[in-house]
């Protein structure tokens, strides 16, 4: 399990600075970049059979734009388990229905 955990981290830190590049608020070593890591690290443990899935930081990076880290989470939280159940998961089913 620790190995799974330790590649989703490496994932997450990879694509934490791909998520809005030219945003002043995501440049590299900002505080943004901080709470994007650990909102998205967050997610993973909350929901482990989901873990993280590209298109998540995305979502994420969006809604710190808005508002705080916490509320953030909670909001993803909702987004990925329960208004869009299926989108984020290891096989995308949720995407390739629609």
């Amino acid at each position: 399990a620790s190995v799974k955990l330790q590649q989703i981290y490496e994932d997450i830190k990879q694509d934490v600075h791909r998520s809005m590049p030219s945003h002043p608020f995501y440049e590299k070593g900002s505080n943004g970049c901080k709470a994007l890591e650990n909102i998205l690290v967050c997610v993973a443990w909350r929901n482990s059979e989901i873990g993280y899935c590209q298109g998540m930081n995305i979502i994420a990076a969006l809604l710190l734009l808005f508002m705080e880290e916490s509320d953030a989470f909670f909001l993803l939280c909702t987004i990925v388990e329960r208004i869009v159940p299926g989108y984020f998961s290891k096989t995308i089913r949720g995407t390739q229905i629609d």
